[in-house]
């Protein structure tokens, strides 16, 4: 706890960190002229309050009580995700400078293929997690024909346009 002395006859103002004391009213071992203030977050100047949240993301390192000027906390994003900007996030002139985003990643699965009459084009597996702005290249399954749309799709943060082919 911080506590302001405030003295009406004085241009001086003095602080006092103590745990032991609440002095909302008139401390007894003050004049009645003396006044102790509490204040329950004093921040002092450039100095910034707890880090903002992000989408999908969480601090990793740099937790504490209290961030002073320059003080920095550094976020992550969780597996197949894909940072953009950052990793940190720095305290000046109280605020929180810096960009971060946790994009989506993408993920291509058997059954939504199958309702495209598409398959991955280099690869066997089911399904596919692909981060964000990586490309995927599908093909028509045996027996069907390509739509208008390209067999080479970007993910853009969670979503992919997937490609139909038709004709079966």
């Amino acid at each position: 706890m911080i506590f302001l002395l405030v003295k009406p006859w004085s241009s001086s103002t003095h602080f006092y960190k103590d745990t032991h004391l609440l002095p909302l009213h008139p401390h007894p071992f003050t004049s009645a002229y003396e006044h102790f203030i509490f204040f329950s977050s004093l921040v002092a100047p450039g100095a910034c309050g707890k880090p903002p949240t992000i989408d999908d993301g969480i601090i990793l390192a740099g937790i504490k009580e209290q961030y002073a000027e320059n003080d920095q906390v550094t976020y992550g994003c969780p597996l197949y995700y894909t940072i953009e900007g950052g990793p940190y996030k720095t305290c000046i002139n109280g605020e929180w400078i810096g960009e971060i985003r946790c994009n989506k990643p993408c993920i291509v699965d058997r059954d939504a293929m199958n309702r495209q009459n598409i398959e991955f084009k280099y690869s066997r597996h089911d399904r596919i997690y692909s981060g964000h702005n990586d490309m995927i290249e599908f093909r028509c399954k045996r027996g069907t024909k390509v739509g208008p749309v390209s067999m080479r799709q970007r993910c853009v943060d969670g979503v992919i346009d997937l490609p139909t082919c038709s004709g079966r």
